[in-house]
């Protein structure tokens, strides 16, 4: 089977056969990636996290209104794209700096240590380089992020027990 028949066979997969729905997964975000780097970097979420939408985004202005629909960040260390700047860090930091708890993990891309342990200190979760894809702790990584995300999301939303009594 050819790249692209997989490719769209596993789109296909979380709506046809006991999949999990696109309402259900998660929704990552590919921040400041280039076009090859997006689709490797897509494979690696959809493999790793079966159901998950992927967003690319290449604007501030987009990344600013997608922001309360994501569950995680994967940010290019050097940022392809409208954004402020180019530094992937220095966007990671923004967003902690200004966002609430409800905020998307942010995972830096990058294969370089200093820029990792740079990210993490700005706030972001750790990350991996894209020499990474097929390594299990880049995957776990992943994981660990999203369900963060989504145990932060699920402990910050209305208790509906709560409000019934």
């Amino acid at each position: 089977m050819s790249l692209i028949k997989r490719f769209l066979a596993r789109e296909k997969s979380p709506h046809e056969g006991g999949g999990v729905s696109a309402a259900d997964g998660p929704t990552v975000a590919l921040v400041g990636h280039c076009g090859p780097d997006s689709f490797a970097l897509a494979q690696f979420v959809r493999r790793e996290a079966p159901g998950a939408l992927v967003k690319s985004i290449s604007k501030q202005r987009d990344l600013d209104e997608a922001l309360e629909t994501l569950d995680a960040l994967l940010v290019n260390r050097v940022l392809d794209g409208r954004f402020g700047n180019r530094d992937g860090v220095a966007l990671i930091r923004a967003l902690r700096d200004r966002t609430n708890t409800n905020a998307p993990i942010a995972i830096l891309v990058s294969n370089f240590a200093n820029a990792q342990s740079n990210a993490e200190a700005a706030g972001a979760a750790p990350g991996f380089g894209k020499d990474d894809l097929r390594a299990s702790a880049a995957a776990d990584r992943l994981r660990s992020a999203i369900a963060r995300a989504r145990a932060t999301r699920k402990a910050n939303e209305p208790n509906s027990e709560s409000q019934s009594a």
